[in-house]
Order: structure tokens, then sequence, then C-alpha cells
């Protein structure tokens, strides 16, 4: 065994002997030791933005010789990991600065991202909706337009006249068959 400690190309020798002589065996180039390179940190972020809770991908894009890496989150979380790639998951609106620490033999590196992170609450929804036409003779084709606001995942129509429907579609038509107001 044994260690070498700077970088470069190294033949190595073997001799060996017993009472019929000495024998010789050499290899060129047999053992190549690369040099430790300072890191720099670097790292991406995916998604950047969106509602909570909100799983982020963090991949480190750092270069050098990296044996650690140290997260900070922004929104008080952190962690100590080898892995190049986590996710954190942000719970509450905000905007968030991500800090990532890689350190190796060579030394450490820092890389800042302000603001690399958005958080947004769900929007709670508010009802509306437009008719056209809004009166007419039977039968009678409607054309609802839903002009809700906030975020949205489903739509129930309860039409007034015993039927309704379950969408996720912003327009629906529907038409009325017997004279009345709904």
């Amino acid at each position: 065994s044994h260690t070498y400690t700077s970088a470069g190309t190294n033949s190595v020798q073997l001799i060996v002997s017993n009472p019929d002589g000495i024998y010789t065996n050499t290899q060129t180039g047999a053992v190549v030791v690369t040099p430790l390179t300072v890191p720099a940190a670097g790292f991406s972020v995916s998604p950047a933005s969106g509602t909570a809770p909100l799983d982020v991908t963090f991949t480190d894009t750092s270069t050098g010789t990296i044996t650690n890496r140290f997260w900070d989150f922004g929104d008080g979380f952190t962690t100590n990991t080898t892995a190049a790639t986590v996710v954190h998951t942000y719970g509450a609106a905000g905007t968030s600065t991500v800090q990532l620490i890689v350190s190796g033999p060579a030394g450490a590196s820092t890389n800042t991202q302000v603001a690399a992170v958005t958080v947004t609450d769900l929007a709670v929804p508010v009802a509306g909706f437009s008719v056209s036409p809004a009166s007419g003779t039977a039968p009678l084709a409607v054309t609802f337009t839903d002009t809700s606001t906030g975020t949205i995942t489903n739509r129930f129509w309860d039409f007034g006249d015993g039927f309704t429907t379950n969408t996720t579609a912003t327009t629906v038509a529907h038409t009325y068959t017997v004279t009345g107001t709904s």
C-alpha cells in the first residue's frame, strides 16, 4: 500500500528475487493521480414558484471535489448531506433565499440565490357566472360561463330545473324544455 501525495502519472516497478536471480517488472503510467480541485458552488431549482405545499427539487451543479453539501432552504429548515439532489417541501407562502455550501478536501464554496423560491397560498374561490341568453321560449338552449376567481378545481352546476352537472369545464350548455323561471 502506498499513498500518493501529489498529482501526476506514476510508473511502478516491482523487483523480485530468488536463488536463481533478480527479476523486474515495470508498468509505465500504472497510477494516475488527479489533483484535488477547489469546489465552486452552484445549484438549480425546480420549480421556482407555486402554491403551498410546494415540493422543490434542488440539484447541485457545483464543480470541484465535493464531499459534503449543506443546504439552507430559507424557511428555517436546513440539511447536511452528501446527496447531489434534494427535495424540500415549502409549507407556507413566502419568498425564500436559498444557500448551498459545498466542501471538500481542497476547501469550501458558497452559492446564495436571493428569492430563489416563491410560494403562494391557494386563492379562496369566489363563485360567479354569466348566462346567455337569460330568457326566451322553450326549448331554450342556455350557455353558462364560469366567471369565478381564485383557485378552482371543480364546478358543480344546479340548473334549477332538476338537472345538475359536475365538471371542470368553465363553460357548460343546458337546454330548458319546460316554461318557468330557474
